[in-house]
């Protein structure tokens, strides 16, 4: 299994020759591509040829690119070659209202108790307490919105009164919004991998979105990106944005049902359960607990 992510911020030039990966910079790496699951591209002084592209397609390596404020804006991925797309469009189309708002209601009530970790994490221990009895009242579909509620109270008990999401020029939220872009693109690659059609969400249905179902599968991952913001903002908090670290909480640990594995792993996992539950051979989607940040033991950072 590919486990590679590599973030490009310096002038270079990409190349594929020997089923490698060549990046010329003022050294030259090879990366096996076999090796690569992801490449950011954060330097407007990158060349790349049509190959790298076509090579990263035939292998399902997503290239994300950046904005002006390093955040990521888009991402390259293949066309699903699976055997089994045609037949898991049918099974996505074809899925009931009321189990669509069970499955939401199960992704909303994870999210909600990982923010409640992530506070506990945090030293917060009667808002995180506040937050479990918020998550037991969360009702298939979430019609009473408990999501919305649950957020507002949380990221100003997480941060300040003050914080808002909508300030774009926040260092919070630039953390926040790039650790999110890169889980969210690392979950539309397995979907697509696995021959899911990212357009068809659970509940997310803006018309524009491609990747809905990304948006609906990341919601339990996004308390893994708050609490690293919320230690990197305490303790060795400076004015550039952590895009490295940022990445590899890829490489992080979280529980799931089948034991302690990366959040790489762990989406890995979460994707197949939604598939057998459209298939008809599983209850309940597989999804990741919170833990206090440390690296999966069979991770490393190997970003060059």
């Amino acid at each position: 299994m590919s486990w590679r992510n590599i973030l490009i911020s310096n002038p270079a030039k990409l190349r594929c020759e020997n089923n490698s990966l060549i990046i010329e910079q003022d050294c030259k790496y090879h990366v096996p591509l076999e090796d690569i699951s992801s490449i950011v591209i954060d330097c407007p002084q990158v060349n790349l040829t049509q190959p790298v592209l076509s090579f990263c397609a035939d292998r399902g390596i997503a290239i994300y690119t950046t904005d002006s404020k390093h955040i990521p804006n888009g991402v390259f991925l293949s066309f699903s070659s699976h055997s089994k797309a045609t037949k898991l469009l049918k099974l996505q189309l074809s899925i009931s209202k009321p189990l669509q708002k069970r499955l939401w209601s199960k992704l909303i009530n994870r999210k909600i108790l990982n923010q409640a970790i992530c506070l506990e994490l945090s030293g917060l221990q009667e808002e995180s307490d506040y937050m479990k009895r918020l998550a037991e009242k969360i009702r298939s579909g979430d019609p009473d919105n408990t999501e919305s509620r649950a957020a507002a109270y949380y990221f100003k008990n997480l941060f300040n009164e003050s914080f808002s999401r909508n300030d774009d020029e926040n260092m919070i939220n630039g953390c926040l919004n790039y650790g999110y872009s890169i889980i969210r693109g690392e979950i539309a690659r397995r979907l697509v991998a696995h021959g899911l059609d990212t357009h068809i969400g659970l509940f997310h249905n803006n018309f524009g979105n491609s990747f809905k179902l990304a948006d609906d599968l990341i919601e339990p991952y996004r308390a893994i990106v708050d609490l690293f913001t919320k230690q990197y903002i305490e303790s060795s908090y400076d004015e550039r944005l952590p895009k490295t670290q940022l990445i590899e909480l890829l490489y992080n640990e979280v529980s799931t049902p089948r034991g302690n594995m990366s959040v790489s792993q762990s989406i890995e996992i979460l994707v197949e359960s939604y598939i057998r539950i459209l298939e008809g051979k599983l209850d309940q989607l597989e999804l990741p607990v919170l833990k206090a940040l440390s690296k999966h033991l069979y991770e490393d950072n190997l970003l060059p």
